[in-house]
């Protein structure tokens, strides 16, 4: 009887990793979408697959903090999961202009308490001129390449730190337990008013280059 939104997958196919083959899900759960009672929440869940998603465990909730169900700056969204080459899991979300980041060292079963590991200017809702919706939701992903950053994360993001659109890098080397300063992607001029947004990130799974896309509206008038 609750809504269940934006789910996202990833797999542990690490050699090496006491979890590997493992399929882990996060995803938002609204109370009632769209309400604006204050009774009535969202919140993270998360679920794990042992056996290549025949199954998957009964789902728990992992966020310490709830969101409302409006479907906007203060509710939590954009759950994505990344498996680090140990087999930890780290889950980011956005809500209440923060990113939060859990971790799992058991395969999914528990998880410990969320951090705030950066700030979202504006929260994740952007606004973008004569274009419906756009947002700037994280997306989580981990090296488990053999190139020379393996274990590194990567977290993608856009906010408006300088007043318009733009998307953002994160990195951390340490397994997500310290993350470096959000790093502007693109090349227009700061401040100018033209948008960037809706990124999304990859990771070469050979050497670790990282690949990013996003839309521009540097060149629109």
């Amino acid at each position: 009887n609750k809504v269940q939104d934006k789910e996202w997958i990833c797999g542990d196919f690490n050699p090496k990793s006491p979890h590997k083959g493992n399929l882990y899900i996060s995803w938002t759960e609204f109370d009632k979408y769209n309400s604006k009672d204050s009774n009535d929440f969202s919140r993270i869940k998360f679920s794990h697959s042992t056996d290549g998603g025949n199954t998957f465990s009964e789902a728990i909730i992992i966020s310490d903090t709830v969101g409302d169900c409006v479907d906007g700056d203060n509710t939590l969204e954009g759950a994505t999961p990344a498996v680090l080459p140990n087999g930890a899991v780290l889950v980011a979300w956005a809500g209440h202009g923060n990113i939060y980041l859990d971790k799992s060292t058991d395969g999914g079963k528990t998880f410990g308490k969320d951090r705030v590991i950066a700030a979202q200017k504006g929260s994740w809702d952007i606004p973008v001129a004569e274009i419906m919706r756009t947002n700037g939701m994280p997306f989580l992903v981990a090296d488990n390449s053999t190139g020379a950053h393996k274990g590194n994360v990567y977290l993608l993001l856009g906010d408006e730190t300088h007043g318009d659109a733009d998307i953002f890098l994160l990195k951390s080397t340490d397994g997500g337990e310290t993350w470096s300063e959000k790093i502007r992607i693109g090349d227009d001029s700061i401040g100018n008013g033209k948008d960037q947004f809706l990124g999304h990130i990859a990771i070469d799974p050979t050497n670790g280059d990282i690949y990013i896309v996003y839309y521009d509206r540097q060149h629109s008038e």
